[in-house]
C-alpha cells in the first residue's frame, strides 16, 4: 500500500509540468512546419540508438510531437495538461443492494427500533421485579 502511494506521488511529479512547446524549445502557437522541423532535429540527436541518445527524452519528444500534431491529443493537452486525457483517479465503494435500497433500509431501521423497544421493555420489567 505504501509502495503504491509512493509510485503515485512519483507519477504525479514526473508528469505534472508536461509542456510540449517547452520540450521543443518553441513558442506557443508555432506552425506545424516548425514543430516537425524541431522534432526531426531533436529526434536525430536524442534517438536511443545514437551515442548521445537518451531514451526517456526521446519518448518525451515523441509524446510532445503527438500532442502538437494530433487534434485529439492537442485538445486533451490544452484541457487536462496531458495528451492522454484526464489522469484523475476515482474510487468507488461497492455496497450490497439491501443496504442501498431505501425501502429496505427503512424496514431494517424499523426492525432495529422494535427490537430495541422490546429489549428495553424486557429489561425494565426485570429491573422492576428485582427492586420489588
Amino acid at each position: 500500500m505504501i509502495f503504491a502511494f509512493y509510485r503515485t506521488q512519483q507519477f504525479d511529479h514526473e508528469y505534472a509540468n508536461f509542456d510540449p512547446y517547452n520540450i521543443f524549445g518553441l513558442d506557443i502557437g508555432a506552425s506545424n512546419a516548425e514543430i516537425k522541423t524541431a522534432y526531426k532535429t531533436k529526434a536525430l540527436v536524442y534517438h536511443p540508438d545514437k551515442e548521445t541518445g537518451d531514451e526517456i527524452l526521446f519518448m518525451n519528444l515523441a509524446k510532445a510531437y503527438k500532442a502538437l500534431t494530433d487534434a485529439t491529443s492537442k485538445r486533451n493537452w490544452e484541457q487536462y495538461g496531458d495528451p492522454d486525457g484526464s489522469s484523475a483517479i476515482s474510487f468507488g465503494i461497492c455496497l450490497p443492494s439491501w443496504i442501498v435500497k431505501k425501502r429496505r433500509l427503512n424496514a431494517r431501521f424499523t426492525s432495529l427500533r422494535l427490537n430495541y423497544y422490546v429489549c428495553f421493555t424486557f429489561y425494565r420489567m426485570k429491573l422492576v421485579e428485582s427492586i420489588d
